[in-house]
């Protein structure tokens, strides 16, 4: 570990007032090329699979690299103070697909078109859903995808499978239990099993994370486009959200506050993950990247863990729409940065077909097709077949140069709603007002 900064990093680092939670300074064998800095997200298994391979890169390249990781609230203003003060700080850097835009189109981002085309990188080994959502923009490539996250349901399968709690959800809803398939059956569900006595403990229907305002605006964003068919804003960035079809969504996930696991309202993912681990709560819709942590046998569900598609809404025909948030994020080059070649060689290295196979092998959510032919992801992670099919039905956020700001606008209309301080209609049509005030650059 080494956590010497150059003077320009120090100076960021005073700054921004925090100083890294982890720092890594590979040193085996000598270096004979320009070094580079690194900043990734913290407490993630992707990032550690980047720690543990830094040594081979640098025996095989001559490259030092300097690996930071902060957390996920710190990564981007410590970026942008990077990028406005002009200052190389970080050569490679992690890029939500939400910033993506952003910093593309603000010039912090390295073109990666022409590498990408000069050294015949295979971007035909990434999904397209992957690539548009964290890769490509306006026919460049800016970014090369390291982890893809969509939304999941999970669900506790022992609780499902008891036939005690089958026998008292047929008295109580005239029903047969059985996983939701749309948002309707979502809530019968857990209303249904609420309260029932399982291995001695009363049944909590749903964990939801909902902590004001990004939570909340993220699992808002399923029910709503579930509900509307729509996006967020039309074409010329007209925002949609507060029509019909928006209040619905939202007088929905507020009429659940009976049934919700206590803390949901100022729950995070940590938060709903720990109260599905508990063993009483039924089901909680989050992010795949929980998977690994659930499907531990101590302080997880272990075997008692079922994952199944994020509901929807019954459109007729027998279709469901489905609408789950892809997530995750990228591997790009600052535009400041002043290694653009051995960042280059980096990003190559650590997002290759054999880094990302160990890693589909260990349940990481990377982002190469090609990892998952392997039959034996499939026997190590079983529900490996409805993350791929939920990126698929993924949905974007939405791309502004302002997208922060317009996530907090929607998320603290939603929160409101949920704690009961203004109605769906109202909170909403204030959204739409405070988005509108902000003047977002369309994607």
């Amino acid at each position: 570990m080494n956590n010497t900064l150059a003077p320009s990093r120090r100076r960021l680092l005073a700054l921004a007032g925090a100083l890294p939670l982890a720092s890594l300074v590979a040193s085996c064998g000598p270096a004979s090329k320009p070094g580079i800095s690194m900043l990734y997200f913290s407490g993630l298994a992707e990032g550690a699979r980047i720690r543990n391979n830094i040594p081979r890169f640098m025996q095989d390249t001559g490259i030092k690299v300097t690996y930071d990781e902060l957390a996920y609230d710190s990564i981007r203003p410590r970026q942008l103070e990077s990028f406005r003060q002009n200052v190389g700080d970080y050569d490679v850097i992690f890029v939500d697909d939400v910033w993506m835009y952003e910093y593309a189109t603000k010039g912090y981002l390295e073109d990666l078109t022409s590498r990408v085309s000069s050294d015949k990188f295979d971007l035909s080994d990434f999904s397209t859903k992957v690539l548009a959502a964290e890769s490509t923009l306006a026919s460049k490539t800016w970014l090369i995808p390291q982890r893809a996250d969509v939304q999941v349901l999970f669900y506790n399968k022992a609780i499902f499978a008891d036939p005690g709690v089958q026998s008292a959800y047929l008295t109580n809803t005239h029903s047969a239990l059985k996983v939701p398939q749309t948002w309707q059956e979502y809530a019968a569900t857990a209303r249904g099993l609420s309260g029932i006595s399982f291995e001695g403990h009363p049944i909590v229907g749903c964990a939801e994370t909902l902590k004001r305002p990004h939570f909340a605006f993220e699992f808002f964003a399923t029910r709503y486009w579930s509900f509307s068919g729509d996006d967020f804003f039309d074409a010329s960035f007209k925002p949609l959200f507060a029509q019909q079809s928006g209040i619905q969504a939202l007088d929905f996930l507020a009429s659940l506050k009976d049934v919700w696991a206590p803390g949901s309202l100022n729950a995070a993912h940590d938060e709903t993950i720990s109260a599905l681990a508990s063993g009483t709560v039924a089901m909680a819709p989050q992010w795949y990247a929980a998977y690994a942590t659930l499907k531990k046998p101590s302080g997880g569900l272990g075997a008692r863990l079922g994952v199944a598609l994020m509901p929807g809404i019954d459109i007729g025909s027998g279709k469901i729409r489905r609408a789950p948030s892809i997530g995750g994020g990228s591997l790009g080059i600052s535009a400041n940065s002043a290694h653009k070649d051995e960042a280059w060689s980096f990003i190559k290295f650590i997002t290759g077909r054999d880094i990302m196979a160990a890693g589909a092998l260990a349940g990481e959510i990377i982002t190469r097709k090609s990892a998952y032919a392997d039959p034996r992801v499939r026997q190590n992670n079983p529900s490996v077949d409805v993350y791929l099919q939920s990126l698929e039905l993924s949905k974007f956020r939405p791309r502004s140069t302002e997208y922060a700001a317009i996530e907090t606008a929607i998320g603290e209309g939603v929160s409101r709603v949920l704690a009961g301080e203004a109605t769906a209609s109202a909170a909403l049509a204030d959204a739409v007002r405070e988005v509108l005030r902000i003047q977002p650059q369309k994607a």
